[in-house]
């Protein structure tokens, strides 16, 4: 099950769950969100049956230390990890067109 963050971002605030309520609030600002919102987002979605029967494969998620370290306290380890990593101006050229 393919599991983008960005994804989830919306999902929670077009259904005004709690979590897309604390997630409006830093975003409205600009500011970056915690990285245990984050976490609890993810976890949550990780916790579905199609993600348990049918595993996952995580887009944007872990992108600090700190999420890492929560989604193995969540008991939650990847058999893999695939880090893309590209020059500055081939991701600027990518976003930009």
């Amino acid at each position: 099950v393919h599991v983008s963050v960005g994804n989830l971002l919306r999902a929670e605030l077009r259904i005004g769950s709690e979590l897309g309520k604390q997630a409006a609030e830093y975003m409205t600002d600009g500011r970056l969100l915690p990285d245990a919102l984050v976490i609890d987002i993810v976890l949550k979605r990780l916790e579905q049956d199609d993600c348990a029967q049918n595993g996952w494969i995580l887009d944007g998620f872990p992108r600090t230390h700190a999420q890492a370290e929560g989604l193995l306290a969540a008991g939650l380890s990847p058999d893999a990890v695939i880090v893309l990593d590209r020059p500055d101006e081939v991701v600027k050229e990518w976003c930009l067109g």
